[in-house]
């Protein structure tokens, strides 16, 4: 139905990104990375190379986490400094986490099974169609709601 939309995702797609998580109700960062990102969401795939990140990441869908922080409710937290370079394949339901070594080979892999989540569909528009989401999609940046 949003074929016609401006302000449709294109169906492949790469950006370099920087994220930074901040608390509820807190200007302070939390935890920060860069890396590349690329969709195919024609095939609804995503593939996120990280060479930086820094601080406590708090988030479904994460990696295997080689220093975990103390959190009530249950919550996944992860400290994570220092150098990185690792990727990211999300196929689907499927996660594949890999971590590169110095000589650019597999140090480690792992994956998760992350059920009925995939990628976000590259129709979503700012209507009241398909799920719910806290992030919608408008021309150039995120809207949050």
């Amino acid at each position: 139905p949003a074929q016609r939309s401006p302000y449709m995702w294109p169906l492949r797609w790469t950006a370099l990104v920087e994220a930074k998580s901040l608390a509820y109700t807190s200007d302070e960062v939390q935890y920060e990375s860069r890396g590349r990102v690329w969709y195919m969401l024609d095939r609804n795939w995503k593939r996120l190379d990280t060479w930086y990140q820094r601080g406590v990441q708090r988030a479904v869908g994460q990696g295997p986490c080689d220093d975990p922080v103390n959190t009530t409710g249950g919550i996944l937290a992860c400290r994570r400094d220092g150098p990185v370079n690792s990727t990211m394949l999300h196929r689907g339901s499927r996660m594949v986490f890999i971590n590169w070594g110095a000589d650019n080979k597999i140090a480690n892999c792992s994956w998760l099974d992350m059920g009925v989540v995939g990628n976000i569909r590259p129709d979503w528009f700012l209507d009241d169609h398909g799920a719910v989401t806290s992030v919608q999609y408008l021309g150039d940046s995120h809207v949050y709601y």
